[in-house]
């Protein structure tokens, strides 16, 4: 059996889908529980599946590259699927974005000496928040397109007819 270069895309996507969610919801455990070693462990996953879940949505971005240069002939609106990458490519730059308020509040944390760590806790507990919905927003959307760009031009699919209005 060979794999078609163009479902490469489709086939990786669900694991930074998956890490994604899995690290929002660790997160938001963190957040009720109040156990300090169990937080220390939940960080320590939360942390790993942030780390897994951009690694991967990075290869997905890549893989997607490859994949619309092969379908681009074969769709009606080209403009769909350069709409989906710019969609994964904001996903891209939300998780970098909460990776890079995650490492700037464990540095704050270490040397807060002179910040109020109640207020350290809140404005990282909401800027974490805020990022959870945009990084949400923008994995929607770009699966969304993803989905369109399948069921509506048919991208992918195998002997596809076009029939373009």
């Amino acid at each position: 059996m060979i794999i078609r270069t163009e479902l490469l895309h489709p086939l990786s996507v669900h694991f930074p889908i998956a890490f994604i969610v899995l690290f929002v919801m660790i997160k938001l455990a963190i957040f009720c529980v109040k156990d300090e070693i169990v937080k220390k462990i939940g960080n320590f996953f939360y942390q790993a599946c942030l780390i897994v879940s951009l690694i991967l949505t990075a290869i997905s971005l890549y893989l997607g590259d490859s994949a619309a240069e092969l379908v681009k002939g074969k769709i009606c609106q080209i403009s769909k699927i350069d709409q989906h990458e710019e969609l994964a490519k904001l996903l891209l730059l939300m998780l970098i974005l909460l990776l890079a308020v995650e490492i700037l509040f464990t540095f704050l944390k270490d040397y807060r000496k002179n910040l109020n760590p109640k207020w350290l806790k809140t404005s990282h507990m909401l800027l974490v928040l805020c990022l959870f919905i945009a990084t949400g927003t923008f994995l929607v959307k770009t699966a969304h397109t993803g989905a369109a760009l399948v069921y509506e031009q048919g991208a992918g699919v195998l002997n596809h007819p076009k029939n373009c209005p």
